[in-house]
């Protein structure tokens, strides 16, 4: 799931240098695109009258062509720039090109190229610590049965022949262990934490990805924490965050962790033993670390703990990694695992990072603007951060519209124009009054190139989240228009009587008759008995069977089941149109505190909507008519104000430049259902052709089909 490019290029599948991107790959597939073009002008054959066409490459350029296929795993263009390099650049190859090939034949699972490589690497001599972590890497993506036994053999075999498991970036095969561990479903959370152990127990420093591995192990596996609570939180006899190893096997022996003897725990202790033993490490000696003894009382905490071990690491010096890219991966983390307010709380500490920097700089009297590459806030982090804004309560987005804007000035990198906008154009989620909301609008519509026929991405960004702020403020007590009403009415009458028709009829010849006489007739059947024969027939029966009384004709028809579950007998709710009933949604759906204090009073969207339809402000394009993403926005808004006709309109627009998909039918389901109105979504999209409602007959021929469609509407 992440990527990693490499400050020193790193020997190992997750490298030592994090750079998350899961969330924003175009960048990576446009550079992809580019490093392949290059490297098809590079193999095209030509003549000698246009050879000198070709620009020569470089090494270093032959190196990021290197990198760049290295990161999307393209076999086939990297063993031909490699051979490249080598044959007809007249360039050694180090380990450099053949831990990258080692990297892409793991990801593929090409075990054939993988023993070859490796018999490569061994018979030249240049085989070092990072090599070995490829080997443990290989074992993970292979997956053989006895995947640990074999890595723990590799483990011990390493240090036999190294005399240690240290590098000058870490321990890079704990590493991979912990990698193989935290991403492999099959082990315990406790065992994450061992390793963590192990390499702090070894003296060395946990690097970016340690840190990263154990965060996803914890945060992945909530259910496992009151077993390391319970088990590891506490050693009365050390310090916070310091524990001897003898003190832990001796404590996961009491409590029966390391049983039964082929446990994945017993054999990590086991393997523990022998590499501290043969390093010289005192097992009696206490060890500073972040994930034993920690004494929290629950698994946020704990994080928090963990993370801020990470932020007194990176300020010594000592953190092999950037602590911003760390930050952003645990946001990301937060997200994927649906707790979106703790990824928008990650601000926080990305916000105290680079005050902390900007202080160490007017310290040292030095310029910020001379600070390295990996000093600065990443775009991608704000446009990532800036996709859960709108899904986050009123109060957390309050207390992030600071540090937000505090990044957005700090922020740099080398991404394109309309990336930084992307990510900048989230400020306007944080507006805060009717004048701020006002000027916001005023901003988007200024943007609008007139002489333009298409209009800029940079404009649609500015729009789309204007819209999305609308979303974050709907009208109060809406209530439906008299047409918007009639029409509500009329096909939902529709969808009733298609209902009762295929009930009694199924879709035999007559049940569009039927259908056709209920939907004129308010869903009621004709009377094939006057009222009179029925009331002597139904008092026949009460003395027949000694009832008190016989039951009336009104109590018959009385509606005694509902359509859908928790909605109201009344065909329409009445409170989406009745100006005596209060309606309070979709605020109540949508978990909208009464309490909280709403600065926006005007209703902003009307605003909009009337800019939008003024071809004189925004031009003749109609984006918004081929954007799903906006579509969906629009929609929201119009839906929440109870707007039948606009939605209707703007859907018949759309879905003539758009598919209607199983997402959008998944979001427009769910719009209805936070306006209290779950029953009224069906007549929706039968309003707007979405779904077709009609009964067609069993076994009709094309030729009976075509000619319903054509002239037996009801």
């Amino acid at each position: 799931m992440l990527h990693a490019s490499r400050l020193a290029w790193g020997p190992f599948v997750l490298n030592t240098r994090v750079i998350p991107d899961w969330w924003q790959s175009f960048q990576r597939e446009d550079q992809h695109r580019v490093a392949r073009a290059r490297a098809t002008q590079l193999r095209t054959p030509r003549d000698e009258s246009r050879q000198n066409d070709v620009t020569p490459i470089t090494l270093r350029e032959a190196e990021e062509l290197v990198k760049t296929y290295t990161r999307n795993h393209n076999a086939e263009d990297l063993s031909w720039i490699v051979q490249y390099i080598r044959e007809t650049m007249g360039e050694p190859l180090n380990l450099l090109y053949y831990h990258s090939l080692f990297r892409v034949f793991n990801y593929t699972r090409d075990k054939e190229n993988i023993e070859q490589l490796l018999h490569v690497i061994t018979e030249s001599g240049e085989a070092d610590m990072g090599t070995y972590a490829l080997v443990v890497d290989a074992l993970h993506c292979l997956s053989p049965v006895d995947t640990l036994a074999r890595i723990m053999r590799m483990i011990a075999v390493t240090q036999t022949s190294f005399g240690t498991l240290l590098s000058e970036s870490g321990c890079p095969l704990l590493t991979s262990l912990l990698h193989h561990l935290a991403n492999t479903g099959k082990y315990p959370s406790t065992a994450s934490l061992l390793v963590v152990f192990w390499i702090r127990a070894l003296g060395a420093q946990l690097c970016d990805w340690d840190y990263v591995h154990v965060l996803s192990a914890l945060l992945s596996h909530p259910d496992d924490f009151p077993q390391i609570r319970s088990t590891l939180g506490a050693f009365s006899d050390f310090s916070r965050g310091t524990v001897s190893p003898e003190a832990l096997f001796r404590r996961l022996e009491d409590r029966g962790e390391l049983s039964p003897p082929s446990s994945p725990l017993n054999t990590i202790v086991a393997a523990m033993r022998v590499s501290l033993s043969q390093a010289g490490v005192n097992l009696e000696e206490p060890v500073q670390n972040c994930v034993i003894n920690t004494r929290t009382a629950g698994l946020p905490s704990m994080v928090e703990h963990i993370v801020n071990d990470m932020t007194s690491l990176a300020t010594s010096g000592n953190f092999n990694g950037d602590l911003l890219s760390c930050y952003h991966v645990l946001a990301l983390l937060y997200s994927t695992l649906r707790n979106d307010t703790a990824a928008v709380e990650t601000l926080r500490y990305v916000a105290r990072e680079i005050r902390r920097r900007e202080r160490s700089v007017e310290y040292e009297g030095g310029n910020a603007a001379l600070a390295p590459i990996g000093e600065y806030v990443h775009h991608h982090y704000l446009m990532d951060i800036g996709s859960v804004l709108n899904r986050v309560s009123m109060r957390t987005l309050q207390r992030a519209r600071v540090d937000y804007a505090h990044l957005a000035q700090n922020a740099s990198s080398d991404v394109s124009e309309n990336d930084v906008v992307a990510a900048e154009s989230y400020a306007i989620l944080f507006v805060r009054s009717n004048e701020e909301a006002e000027e916001a609008l005023r901003q988007a519509s200024q943007s609008v190139d007139l002489s333009s026929q298409r209009t800029r991405l940079s404009t649609k960004l500015l729009f789309r989240r204007f819209v999305e702020l609308c979303a974050r403020h709907p009208k109060r007590n809406c209530k439906l228009t008299p047409v918007g009403l009639e029409e509500r009415r009329k096909w939902g009458r529709y969808l009733d009587a298609r209902d009762t028709s295929l009930a009694l009829f199924g879709s035999a010849k007559q049940a569009r008759d039927s259908m056709k006489h209920l939907f004129y007739n308010d869903n009621k059947l004709p009377e094939l008995r006057s009222h009179a024969m029925i009331e002597r027939d139904m008092n026949d029966t009460a003395a027949l069977f000694k009832w008190r009384r016989a039951p009336t004709i009104a109590s018959l028809r009385v509606r005694s089941s509902l359509p859908h579950v928790r909605c109201p007998a009344d065909p329409v709710p009445r409170h989406l149109w009745d100006p005596d009933v209060y309606n309070p949604y979709p605020q109540l759906m949508l978990q909208m505190s009464p309490m909280d204090d709403e600065r926006v009073t005007e209703d902003i969207f009307q605003e909009l909507w009337h800019v939008l339809m003024n071809p004189s402000v925004v031009g003749t394009d109609q984006w918004y008519l081929r954007d799903t993403e906006m579509y969906l926005l629009l929609l929201r808004c119009l839906i929440h104000r109870l707007d039948w006709e606009a939605a209707v309109h703007l859907t018949l627009k759309t879905m003539e430049n758009l598919t209607y998909t199983y997402m959008m039918d998944h979001e427009v389901t769910l719009m209805f259902k936070e306006i209290g109105d779950p029953a009224g979504c069906l007549a929706f999209k039968v309003a707007t052709k979405l779904f077709d409602g009609r009964i067609i007959k069993d076994g009709q021929s094309k030729r009976e089909k075509f000619h319903q469609e054509q002239f037996g509407e009801v």
